[in-house]
């Protein structure tokens, strides 16, 4: 099943087709300037969470239609790795933030 749905730009007035491919695999590709370089764009995120309202109104059925078809546990799965992997990066610069703080005592105080 190919479903073709136009998403409106939040940016601009571009048009951009997010394309659901559902079979033995799942595909959905974006023809946006990050989606055609293979990588996760606000439109597919936004889409796959259930935000529809930059979608065209007469695709709203469609949208359902590939919802529905879609095997959402395994995307669900692959984006709460990337969410625990942004909470990490997360930890991580403030644990950075931190260092510098103390590099930077340390040097005003000497060390």
């Amino acid at each position: 099943m190919n479903t073709i749905l136009k998403v409106k730009s939040s940016s601009s007035n571009e048009i951009y087709n997010v394309t659901f491919s559902i079979g033995e695999t799942i595909s959905i590709k974006c023809n946006c300037k990050a989606g055609a370089s293979k990588l996760l764009c606000k439109h597919k995120l936004n889409l796959i969470d259930g935000n529809i309202s930059a979608l065209d109104t007469n695709d709203v059925e469609l949208y359902n239609e590939a919802m529905l078809s879609m095997d959402k546990i395994r995307i669900t799965k692959l984006l709460a790795s990337s969410n625990e992997l942004d909470d990490k990066i997360k930890r991580l610069e403030a644990e950075r933030k931190l260092l510098k703080k103390q590099i930077g005592i340390n040097l005003h105080d000497g060390f």
